[in-house]
């Protein structure tokens, strides 16, 4: 009897021993197991962080054929390019299809006060109808199409915009978001969502609100009140037009590119609800903008601050050279110096227009590779 129990003790003390050992192993596994996630948490956090660098570039048309779009594509990525924004229409389907294939983010710009039937129209202030861009710009070559107007020399867009109080302008843009999503676009961009004459409209709606604007902050100078009423009308519609886009496509990430420019406050996109907020650092055309000031802009279009969490600031350089805008050329230096300061600046993203002539000039083209590579 004794032996058979010292038998059952040394075999209890065994599968005590194993089952031990086996917790031990079970612990470390987990232990383990513990340490993958975290690491796998940490490694999937930086790359979602990794995802919010767009490096855009954009086109004004398409090539004509699926082929010359899947190579104009294939050429932006080459230049270090992760997305691709088009302003057109017609092959918009074909373009989004062929950056999902490359893996380039695609964005549908849309212009949101783009002139529509019955849609009321800007009014510009008495005394502008002078001005170019109202009348033929003919051959002056300081018109600035849109850009930042050179001091002096007073001008207007010659777009004609819708105004931005107008109860169509969200449904309009709302139908093109739907578009862009069916056609299976990443994001959209708001372009030429600002004023024509660049501070104003004077349209009998706006010139009401802003009287009753005016009477309840009568504590502010009639022209401060003027210009925080136009203002604040742009930012309120940044808001609705934001809201109506995620309530089409949640996952639609929302970009803008800050024109025409708003005088009385160059910097209010800082203001805006937008995922993206492009500001202009540098202009497509002459007289070419000082370094010193491409450097200015950057850093507050890259540091902020934004009113609205998670926007991320991206500086837009423009580029022309050729056609009627061939004289505008600046050289690969001067282009390469411009993306050293973005760099510079601490921007994590950036947008470069127009891919055409980029391409076009093979020594820009190399400038542009090599400053896209030190932006990440």
């Amino acid at each position: 009897m004794s032996m058979s129990w010292t038998a059952s003790r040394l075999h209890a003390d065994a599968v005590i021993m194993i089952l031990t050992r086996m917790s031990e192993a079970l612990l470390q596994m987990k232990r383990a197991l513990i340490l993958r996630l975290i690491l796998v948490s940490l490694v999937g956090g930086a790359l979602a962080e990794a995802a919010d660098v767009l490096k855009v570039t954009a086109s004004w048309n398409l090539p004509s054929s699926e082929k010359g779009i899947r190579q104009a594509v294939g050429k932006a990525k080459e230049l270090g390019f992760n997305a691709y924004a088009f302003t057109g229409f017609h092959r918009s389907a074909i373009l989004a299809d062929e950056c999902r294939k490359q893996g380039l983010f695609s964005i549908r710009v849309i212009e949101p006060l783009r002139k529509q039937p019955d849609a009321r129209l800007q009014v510009i202030e008495k005394g502008e109808e002078t001005w170019p861009g109202f009348v033929p710009v003919g051959s002056d070559s300081l018109y600035q199409h849109g850009g930042e107007p050179l001091p002096q020399h007073p001008e207007i867009s010659t777009h004609e915009l819708v105004c931005p109080r107008d109860a169509g302008v969200v449904e309009y843009a709302v139908s093109e978001v739907r578009k862009a999503s069916s056609n299976g676009f990443d994001g959209v961009c708001w372009d030429f969502l600002g004023y024509r004459n660049y501070r104003s409209c004077a349209c009998a709606d706006c010139l009401a609100a802003l009287a009753e604007y005016q009477a309840k902050h009568s504590d502010l100078p009639a022209d401060q009140a003027k210009a925080a009423f136009y203002e604040d009308g742009l930012v309120d519609l940044y808001a609705k037009l934001y809201a109506a886009t995620k309530e089409v496509n949640p996952k639609m990430t929302v970009l803008s590119h800050v024109l025409p420019p708003y005088l009385p406050n160059l910097f209010y996109g800082r203001r805006v609800k937008v995922d993206y907020c492009a500001m202009t650092v540098c202009w497509f055309l002459q007289p070419h903008w000082p370094l010193d000031k491409v450097t200015e802009r950057t850093r507050i279009t890259v540091q902020g601050p934004y009113a609205n969490a998670g926007t991320i600031g991206m500086p837009m350089i423009g580029y022309y050279n050729s056609g009627e805008m061939a004289p505008h050329r600046r050289s690969a230096e001067r282009v390469l110096q411009e993306l050293q300061i973005v760099a510079e600046q601490g921007a994590r993203s950036v947008m470069i227009c127009e891919l055409g002539d980029i391409l076009a000039d093979p020594a820009v083209s190399e400038a542009v590779r090599k400053g896209l590579a030190a932006i990440r």
